[in-house]
């Protein structure tokens, strides 16, 4: 399980090093509880009276006096902690020194060397690897070939509903940024009230088709076509912050991959799916809401006009 865990750790910083500019990944919010930083080429202290919940350096070293709440990952660098570490440190090519004032939970070590003072304290797990092991390789060709079969599905789906609904899906991405607070309420509502309806269909028999058809047809549905919606919208903004023009196809392509990989990072990557579906969601269905509202107006408008004849 450690392994595992260390494994999805260094595939979560390649993640964030693919996805995220230069200058957002070089940014520190210092000494802020909750806080998530990721330093490349540059070396972090954090000092006794700081406090980060995850704390990622690449190709540099690292020093802990105060607290990391959740986990400390190096990369290519050394790490010292004189403080405490109350998560995993998951340390690549480096050497980490624990002075006698450290108190650690899990270590995890990945041709890396432990200097650690007698004082010092690991109340979890160590594990030292010096190479990959065949389990542990099988398991990440396993993952990474599972994962990359979802994009593809996830990009299949998209195109194909591009092709049959590109116009809503357009107008629907417009609703999430002209109607922000009514897709976002929209979407929320949703994820409540079609769950509740499926649990009343299942308590009669007769309701029971019903809850399934709500729970394995209809929420997965709209749950694919909220998540395609926020993929699509990711894209055309990609475009254009990029000035690269690019049609709708690409579009969804781009903003499916971006999320792909924002899922692979922990802590945060699965809220923001989860964020961007719901409003993906909420989206789809004030659409249809409205377009049901505006064919109303329009044939009561048009009624008057060229109405029945009356006998």
């Amino acid at each position: 399980m450690l392994r595992r865990r260390m494994l999805f750790r260094v595939l979560a910083v390649l993640a964030l090093l693919l996805i995220l500019p230069a200058s957002f990944v070089s940014a520190q919010d210092a000494g802020n509880d909750d806080s998530f930083v990721l330093q490349i080429n540059r070396a972090v202290t954090v000092a006794p009276d700081e406090s980060y919940e995850a704390l990622m350096v690449v190709d540099d070293n690292v020093t802990v006096d105060g607290v990391v709440t959740d986990a400390l990952i190096v990369i290519n660098g050394d790490a010292v902690v004189n403080g405490e570490v109350a998560g995993d440190i998951v340390l690549i090519n480096g050497t980490l020194t624990l002075g006698a004032g450290a108190t650690v939970e899990n270590v995890n070590l990945f041709r890396s060397e432990l200097v650690r003072d007698a004082a010092a304290t690991i109340t979890g797990d160590l594990n030292e690897e010096s190479s990959f092991s065949p389990v542990i390789f099988g398991f990440t060709v396993l993952s990474v070939m599972f994962w990359i079969g979802i994009v593809i599905l996830a990009m299949l789906a998209g195109l194909a509903f591009v092709a049959f609904a590109g116009r809503f899906m357009a107008r629907a991405t417009e609703s999430i940024l002209q109607r922000p607070l009514e897709t976002g309420v929209t979407g929320l509502a949703t994820w409540v009230i079609l769950p509740i309806i499926a649990v009343v269909a299942f308590v009669s028999l007769i309701g029971i088709p019903v809850g399934l058809v709500i729970a394995l047809v209809v929420i997965p549905l709209l749950a694919l076509v909220g998540y395609l919606v926020a993929a699509y919208l990711v894209g055309t903004w990609l475009s254009a912050v990029t000035k690269i023009e690019v049609g709708r196809y690409l579009a969804v392509i781009a903003g499916v991959i971006v999320l792909q990989l924002l899922g692979l990072v922990p802590w945060i990557g699965g809220l923001v799916v989860f964020i961007a579906t719901l409003f993906g969601t909420g989206a789809v269905v004030y659409r249809l809401w409205m377009d049901r509202q505006e064919r109303r107006e329009a044939s009561a408008t048009v009624a008057p006009m060229g109405g029945p004849a009356h006998a």
